[in-house]
């Protein structure tokens, strides 16, 4: 089974705001949270650290807090067969600098930091979408979503 990662980035200077990312038109031109593959002999919460750093260059110093395993999914692709994904939500210092530039396989053209109900209007994919809404869940348990 091919083992997947999605990370939810996200920041609180007042209300939680989401970074997502715009895929290059050659990779579909559409929004979506940061996700990769786990390569081998790597664990799921490894894997996540380092597509957040290869896709936004957020290092492990802008890192306020990992909320693990939000939830995981199932689903096949013909190419790829079955593949499970982990979902996690990183909370980064609020003056955090993005750059999707330094990715080795560019994959992204353009990044927006948005409100929950922005992020889940622009992204495409549904479990995209349902990790913002884990992810807005989880802070609002920790009293931290100020809504």
């Amino acid at each position: 089974m091919v083992k997947k990662v999605q990370c939810v980035i996200f920041r609180s200077p007042d209300k939680p705001q989401f970074l997502i990312l715009h895929r290059i038109k050659e990779k579909g031109g559409y929004w979506q949270n940061v996700t990769g593959s786990v390569e081998e002999g790597e664990d799921s919460l490894s894997a996540a650290k380092r597509e957040v750093k290869e896709e936004t260059g957020v290092d492990k110093d802008s890192i306020l807090t990992i909320y693990e395993d939000l939830f995981k999914f199932n689903f096949s692709l013909p190419a790829k067969g079955d593949i499970e994904e982990k979902v996690y939500a990183f909370e980064v210092k609020p003056g955090t600098k993005i750059d999707t530039s330094k990715n080795v396989y560019p994959e992204h053209d353009d990044y927006r930091w948005v409100g929950a109900d922005e992020a889940v209007k622009l992204i495409k994919w549904k479990s995209n979408k349902e990790a913002v809404e884990k992810a807005l869940e989880a802070l609002r348990r920790d009293g931290l979503a100020y809504l």
